[in-house]
């Protein structure tokens, strides 16, 4: 018999799971000129199911798996008596965002150092859909929109804040502080859920 919980796990979330832990195996290599790093197929699913709470069944991963291959998200590779995933060049950048969302939603567990991240950009008008296309992110990842250009978060987000740089185009259009003190502090701590 089912459990019960497995039947509520939809496709997207198994697929949000996957892009997690492969973009995750990317992050770890520190340089965006690499690619996301292969996952030994049976790795990969015992890495699914040790992120969800609820059990997963093995044929569920398998089947996103082989859908995204489908899709040309991912392609195997048989070494020795192992399968390994790769992700196509085309995905790496939406698979890292998806980890990066991932370890930001973490990082909102931890204990505030009462500092504020600060990002900001001045991407200029031609290029617009640059400047969409930071906003987008940055809103995703969990940063409070402060200022049309101007998103704060309040844990220590440096690393991927480099990343994001690296990732989005017009990241070089990108900058960040960090602050002890802020006008409307009040508000951004009830936005966070900060005491």
């Amino acid at each position: 018999m089912k459990k019960q919980n497995e039947t509520t796990i939809k496709g997207y979330e198994i697929t949000k799971l996957i892009f997690a832990i492969l973009g995750a195996s990317f992050l770890v290599g520190a340089s965006v000129a690499i690619p996301v790093l292969p996952f030994a197929l049976g790795t990969l699913i015992k890495a699914v199911n040790s992120l969800k709470k609820d059990s997963i069944s093995e044929k569920k991963i398998k089947r996103s798996i082989v859908r995204l291959k489908e899709r040309n998200v991912l392609f195997f590779e048989k070494k020795g008596d192992e399968v390994l995933v790769h992700v196509n060049d085309g995905w790496r950048n939406r698979v890292i965002e998806h980890s990066l969302a991932q370890i930001m939603n973490f990082k909102k567990d931890g204990k505030w150092n009462k500092s504020w991240y600060v990002v900001f950009f001045d991407v200029p008008e031609s290029q617009r859909n640059k400047r969409d296309e930071i906003r987008k992110l940055l809103k995703v990842l969990g940063f409070y929109p402060y200022q049309k250009s101007v998103y704060i978060f309040p844990y220590e987000c440096v690393n991927e804040i480099a990343l994001i740089k690296q990732i989005v185009e017009g990241g070089s259009y990108l900058k960040y502080a960090i602050l002890n003190e802020i006008e409307g502090e009040r508000e951004l701590k009830i936005y966070f859920g900060l005491n």
